[in-house]
């Protein structure tokens, strides 16, 4: 089999059908490890935009807004955006910013299934019960019956 040669001109005309750098090594993984080895890289992947975000980026708290509020769930978050994810949680701000996040689904019995939300109080107040005396599952699961059960009954009086 034939050795494929890189030339600067067949790099540069790779390099220009892609928008960023990730992208061309992803394409042309030989080409993008020629272009580095000829010192040439930064000049033919000149017209891309960096993916990078400049430096203290992620501590202006509108940025890590703006980043949560593409995501569904912290998981989604934490997976898609680490960077972001890991500097809200170090700032302490994570509650705040993912406030419109679904938190997790939470079974109780095969009659309720719950779906907890910052937007739920009552949920909310179980759930750091529960997070705080650290019960095993079936006890919680109790719990939140007999919670429910006298949430119910108060409101039919």
């Amino acid at each position: 089999m034939a050795r494929f040669i890189w030339t600067e001109k067949l790099l540069f005309k790779a390099a220009q059908a892609h928008k960023s750098k990730s992208e061309f090594k992803s394409a042309f993984p030989s080409g993008y490890a020629a272009a580095r080895r000829m010192g040439i890289l930064e000049v033919i992947c000149d017209h891309m935009n960096a993916k990078i975000k400049p430096s203290g980026y992620w501590k202006d708290l509108n940025n890590l807004k703006r980043e949560a509020r593409k995501y569904k769930t912290r998981t989604d978050f934490a997976h898609n955006s680490q960077g972001a994810y890991s500097i809200a949680k170090r700032l302490g701000v994570l509650d705040d910013i993912c406030e419109h996040m679904i938190l997790r689904e939470i079974v109780i019995t095969e009659r309720f299934t719950f779906l907890s939300s910052r937007t739920n109080p009552l949920m909310s107040a179980f759930l750091m019960i529960l997070r705080n005396e650290k019960y095993p599952t079936s006890k919680g699961a109790a719990l939140w019956g007999e919670l429910l059960r006298s949430v119910n009954s108060g409101s039919n009086n």
